[in-house]
């Protein structure tokens, strides 16, 4: 009898990890909760790779991905899927471990933190576990989570939060770089789609050489910077101390300051 894992929510990460998983042909079943199947989903099911809203059967994988603010009203129907041995992976942002196992009683826990890259199998996913959930256990939800991207096991929660500044919001400050980029060029006369082009593309490579060098970031932008250059004229306004560094660790405090509020809330 094969391993029956239910996916709670199949919105984009959701259902990234279906198909991900399918494509990967994993030894396990699935069962998808979904009040409103997409009609690839509903072709999954038609195929017989999947159920739909079996909410009888009972998980040996429980996966949680549903918005954060809808978890409190389906907690009933979560706890009718599990048992005592049913490991529960959360993907839920901000949702803390403890709350997940009062509201449900489960006790093998798992929270995954992806970033939005991992729908295209590039990303960053963040673990941590409950005390009470073997070392085994982690191991399960990494190799599920291996399908994302880069899987990073981590000793706490505290340090989740923590990196999650980092993987989790920073793929939107690369975002807004490529932006600041393209608005630069085209403030000196280039046409915004060439612009646009070379921004993305230049963040692209930079992206995929840090990937594959062995060479850190911080060597990375020495070997483009020669002394006396264009490069270290643009570096110096950057990162005089007032400028990047200073605006970051703002940022950060930020993301910690709000992290704490939403924890909470």
């Amino acid at each position: 009898m094969s391993t029956t894992i239910s996916l709670v929510g199949a919105g984009n990460m959701g259902s990234a990890l279906l198909t991900k998983w399918i494509a990967a042909d994993l030894p396990y079943s699935y069962n998808v909760v979904a009040p409103n199947p997409t009609k690839e989903i509903n072709e999954l099911e038609n195929s017989g790779q999947i159920t739909i809203n079996s909410k009888s059967t009972v998980a040996d994988i429980l996966v949680i991905a549903v918005k954060p603010q809808v978890f409190s009203s389906i907690t009933a129907e979560l706890s009718s899927m599990l048992s005592t041995d049913t490991l529960v992976i959360s993907i839920m942002a901000g949702i803390k471990i403890k709350r997940i196992a009062e509201e449900l009683g489960a006790v093998k826990l798992v929270r995954a933190m992806p970033n939005t890259p991992c729908s295209i199998g590039k990303g960053t996913v963040l673990l941590t576990k409950s005390k009470e959930t073997s070392h085994k256990d982690l191991k399960t939800a990494q190799a599920l989570m291996n399908v994302l991207g880069h899987v990073e096991p981590l000793e706490d929660e505290d340090t989740l939060d923590i990196a999650t500044a980092i993987s989790g919001c920073g793929p939107a400050y690369v975002y807004m770089l490529t932006e600041c980029m393209a608005k630069a060029g085209i403030t000196h006369g280039l046409e915004p789609e060439l612009a646009a082009r070379l921004a993305r593309s230049t963040v692209e490579g930079a992206g995929a050489l840090m990937q594959y060098s062995t060479n850190s970031p911080e060597a990375l932008r020495q070997a483009v910077t020669s002394r006396g250059g264009i490069t270290e004229a643009a570096l110096q306004v950057l990162l005089a101390p007032e400028a990047c560094p200073s605006l970051f660790e703002q940022a950060y405090e930020a993301v910690f300051a709000r992290s704490k509020t939403i924890s909470k809330t």
